[in-house]
């Protein structure tokens, strides 16, 4: 958001200070329409080629189930950044909270109407949670590949002692025990 309100007051100067932001995330690139937002008909087409792009050719896709999708998403974020910080348990004045920049941003008159998105994010971040420990599990498992290999290295050239990689053996099985 920080670089999209950089390119909006940019593209401000360079229309005769003539304001533009009107609160819309998606905004034209295109000469004489620059920082001004997208027509619904311009968004469309986008839409479509994204689609197409996407391989999404012949899927049911159309804009509220990416804009469900989106809002599902931005909830488990801003869920997960708030356990992070609070690592307390999360009550409903804090729930509310959350809805409410949800609601600021995607201009939802009724509140209450977002109270499923908690659910459904709740959801998301189980599934979510299970796919980043297996990111973590292979990025660890990498590491400790190279480190292995590096061992094997150093053992081949004579470039440590025995005992010097015996120790380094010693720390990576350690680190495999504690891995798993």
């Amino acid at each position: 958001m920080i670089v999209r309100r950089i390119w909006v007051e940019a593209c401000e100067r360079n229309s005769n200070g003539e304001r533009l932001e009107s609160g819309r995330v998606f905004l034209a690139t295109s000469p004489g329409r620059l920082g001004r937002p997208i027509s619904s008909s311009g968004l469309e087409k986008d839409f479509a080629e994204l689609c197409v792009e996407a391989g999404l050719t012949g899927e049911q896709v159309c804009f509220s189930m990416y804009r469900h999708r989106f809002i599902t998403e931005h909830v488990r974020r801003l869920l997960k950044e708030f356990r992070i910080a609070n690592s307390a348990l999360i009550s409903n004045a804090d729930y509310r909270a959350i809805l409410e920049r949800v609601r600021a941003m995607t201009g939802h008159a009724n509140f209450d109407s977002l109270w499923h998105y908690i659910h459904l994010a709740q959801k998301d971040a189980e599934i979510w949670g299970t796919i980043e420990l297996c990111e973590k599990l292979q990025s660890a498992s990498a590491h400790h590949r190279a480190r292995i290999n590096e061992i094997s290295r150093d053992l081949k050239n004579g470039t440590k002692t025995p005992a010097q990689l015996a120790d380094e053996l010693q720390e990576v099985a350690h680190l495999l025990g504690t891995f798993m």
